[in-house]
């Protein structure tokens, strides 16, 4: 394999993890579950083509150019549906005539994992005002093997990793610290030419990604920059344990909501504008499936994403399995995150549905789900964005 190709692969990677980290492109403000419809209506039977295809079980993580035995390697130990792993990340667009910088923290949470697959969400979270105020970005999806994905892989192919080094290519053992000052022995990979620089280090033990970084020299002489470190890694407490999807998924539906977001500003009065949305089932996996969401703007097609929904999903996601309707938790908070605070809680409706609520500064989140058939049913949402507060509410249409 040529050098530089190898190089430009490991950049298409590198470029991927940026972009789920909202390090990469505009931060647009949306809410958590990705279910938000932004102003339209009456929704096109026939939405355009998604601006995303279905993910296929393979890696994000392109160091498996490097290790292909991580294709066959399972996933770390640690690596379970359900687990949350946080990074502090950030960006600054260095000289030039508009210099600029954002902080936050991405969270990868683990949706789904079998034998050929493990499914992730990440979330960026910041706080664009700096009052305090929670923002979200759009979340980014990823379906990757088991062995590895955007913030792993398995750490058997650390034992040798020295054997790839090349002429682009540096690695070396050191030590690294994540964002409480705990220690890692790591393998740096470091990816040099005469405009960039990009390095990611990974614990020897875990298989964790603890630091990433990339420099770029821009052809206007302005230089971008951006950092993750690892901040943090826990289980979240999912209040079921999913063994089925709900029977009445399959590749190719299509389903509706509608509905409408006012906007509210002090001193003025309410606008109450149509919203609608469009969901289009893309795969059906094991334990998740992927989705195209389309949002319309006064009955246009304003955006196309991909979203996906898994077997330990709590916030997010457009089903439940049948299991989540049988669990006995009791109502009430079911996890708050001890880095941004956001919360969720669950209860039950008047008519036995379940309702997940997810709780911050910034927004809340209101999803409920069908008792029956698990399907998604309802979406509420209030933001606030500047000096307006937005709620967003949609039903699902018949």
């Amino acid at each position: 394999m040529k050098t530089n190709s190898l190089f430009q692969r490991c950049l298409q990677w590198l470029t991927r993890l940026l972009l789920a980290s909202g390090l990469v492109g505009a931060l647009v403000m949306n809410d958590p579950g990705q279910l938000l419809a932004q102003r339209g209506n009456n929704i096109d039977p026939h939405p355009p083509t998604a601006l995303t295809t279905p993910p296929e079980p393979t890696s994000t993580n392109n160091l498996v150019l490097l290790f292909p035995q991580l294709k066959r390697l399972p996933a770390p130990s640690w690596l379970r549906e359900g687990v949350r792993v946080t990074y502090v990340t950030s960006s600054a667009l260095i000289g030039g005539e508009n210099p600029s910088g954002s902080m936050g923290y991405t969270q990868y949470d683990l949706v789904a994992l079998d034998k050929t697959s493990a499914v992730s969400t990440a979330n960026f979270i910041f706080d664009a005002g700096g009052d305090g105020v929670l923002s979200t970005a759009p979340s980014t999806p990823a379906v990757d093997i088991p062995g590895a994905g955007a913030y792993w892989l398995n750490p058997q192919v650390l034992k040798n990793a020295e054997a790839v080094a090349n002429d682009d290519l540096t690695v070396t053992r050191m030590v690294d610290h994540d964002q409480a000052g705990r220690n890692y022995d790591v393998v740096r990979f470091q990816y040099d030419n005469e405009n960039s620089r990009m390095a990611s280090a990974f614990d020897t033990k875990s298989g964790i990604l603890v630091f990433f970084t990339q420099t770029i020299v821009n052809t206007n002489g302005t230089r971008s920059e951006a950092q993750l470190r690892l901040a943090g890694q826990r289980q979240l407490k999912v209040p079921w344990q999913g063994r089925t999807l709900p029977n009445w998924l399959k590749a190719g539906q299509n389903f509706s909501y509608a509905g409408g977001e006012t906007t509210i500003i002090a001193g003025g009065d309410p606008l109450t504008l149509p919203s609608a949305l469009n969901v289009a089932i893309k795969q059906v996996g094991k334990r998740y499936t992927t989705a195209t969401i389309t949002t319309y703007a006064n009955n246009i097609a304003s955006a196309s994403t991909l979203q996906v929904s898994g077997m330990a999903q709590i916030v997010g996601s457009i089903w439940l399995p049948p299991e989540a309707f049988n669990s006995k938790l009791r109502t009430g908070r079911i996890d708050r995150d001890p880095l941004t605070g956001v919360e969720v809680g669950w209860q039950r409706d008047d008519q036995g549905n379940v309702v997940i609520t997810e709780t911050s500064s910034g927004w809340t989140s209101i999803l409920t789900y069908d008792k029956r058939s698990g399907a998604l049913l309802a979406i509420q949402n209030t933001r606030r964005v500047g000096v307006a507060t937005l709620i967003t509410k949609l039903a699902l249409q018949k």
